[in-house]
């Protein structure tokens, strides 16, 4: 992607959330934040975000079930989960639901790094791929063919 990603931070520990806020708009990214995924779902009905990072335990709809709705209705949207009550039965859980991976609190900050670039590359080849297919299914239509002779008709 050529132009900045937009990320959407969603935790309801204020402290956490503008840490990582403020890590991510430094390597260039447009980043937001909210604490509550009631919020999350109206900010990405108002703009398109390439990642979200939601925290489990929230106020209101907890991760999982934001992470359903998100999934549900953009996707395409790539979403890295986080939690500070972390076990094998959750992480599998938001797997299946399509979360790209799952961190535990604290956040080691290089690999919370790591896995935001490549969720990312996974988001913006998702986006070439459909693209190259959909140019590739224009160029194979035949609906606007013009031609009268009758071999052309036979064709």
């Amino acid at each position: 992607m050529t132009q900045a990603a937009h990320i959407l931070i969603v935790d309801d520990e204020v402290n956490i959330r503008n840490a990582l806020v403020t890590m991510l708009e430094k390597k260039g990214y447009r980043v937001y934040g909210t604490g509550t995924g009631e919020e999350a779902l109206r900010q990405l009905d108002d703009a398109r975000m390439d990642l979200v990072i939601t925290d489990l335990r929230m106020p209101g709809i907890s991760g999982m079930e934001f992470l359903r709705q998100l999934k549900n209705k953009w996707p395409d949207t790539e979403v890295v989960v986080m939690t500070a009550f972390g076990s094998i039965d959750t992480a599998v859980e938001a797997m299946r639901l399509g979360a790209y991976d799952y961190l535990t609190k604290p956040i080691d900050r290089e690999r919370f790094v790591v896995i935001v670039e490549k969720a990312l590359e996974r988001r913006a080849l998702a986006y070439e791929n459909r693209q190259l297919r959909d140019q590739l299914e224009t160029r194979t239509r035949f609906d606007q063919m013009v031609g009268e002779s009758e071999a052309m008709q036979q064709v």
